[in-house]
């Protein structure tokens, strides 16, 4: 009886430091993204690894990095956007996503919409676990920065990135003419048999 009891606390205490990982929905919206990937950049355990970008969009809810773990290990980390440098004000946190082993496009969701101001400065960002981070010494996004703990470590390096929305956000559809002239006479129409109902009682 006691080693079951045991057991199910055990179980209990694993599944709560267990990291849930994200479920990845497409970006069908990319705003900002940085295809190359020619160079890969160590970040030792505790670094702070940012990619700055300038949205065109008011928003974002997913965001891509090509990460490598260390030695191959999977692991769980968060992505941040900070506003205006590295170390700037967190707007929005990504759900924990696991790093999978080796070379991969890890995905990150929000469970909000993280609202940005277009044209103006800001950046993916995470605390590294010992990752490695994809991309390219070519100046292949030139309106952003790439940084360890708040310094650019090469004018021309930037990250492997992609940001944007699951979905473009529709506008409010606009009522054709005929729509409100039939909707203006029935609403009349029920507010005239309302009125003949109260005087028949």
């Amino acid at each position: 009886m006691r080693t079951s009891v045991f057991a199910t606390l055990l179980l209990s205490a694993l599944a709560i430091m267990t990291p849930v990982e994200a479920t990845a929905t497409p970006i069908t919206v990319i705003d900002q993204t940085n295809p190359d990937t020619f160079v890969e950049v160590g970040a030792a355990p505790g670094v702070s690894v940012a990619q700055g970008f300038v949205p065109t969009l008011t928003g974002l809810d997913a965001a891509e990095l090509m990460l490598e773990p260390a030695f191959n290990t999977p692991t769980a980390i968060s992505l941040n956007v900070r506003s205006g440098t590295p170390n700037g004000a967190i707007l929005g946190t990504s759900l924990l996503t696991v790093v999978p082993g080796g070379i991969n496009v890890v995905h990150f969701d929000f469970a909000a919409t993280v609202p940005l101001t277009p044209g103006n400065f800001y950046f993916l960002e995470f605390v590294s676990t010992g990752v490695g981070v994809i991309g390219s010494e070519s100046n292949s996004y030139p309106a952003g920065v790439f940084s360890l703990d708040g310094v650019v470590q090469n004018a021309d390096r930037d990250a492997y990135f992609v940001e944007g929305l699951h979905a473009a956000v529709a506008p409010a559809p606009v009522p054709e003419p005929a729509t409100l002239v039939l909707l203006t006479s029935g609403l009349l129409t029920v507010a005239v048999r309302r009125r003949q109902n109260r005087r028949e009682r």
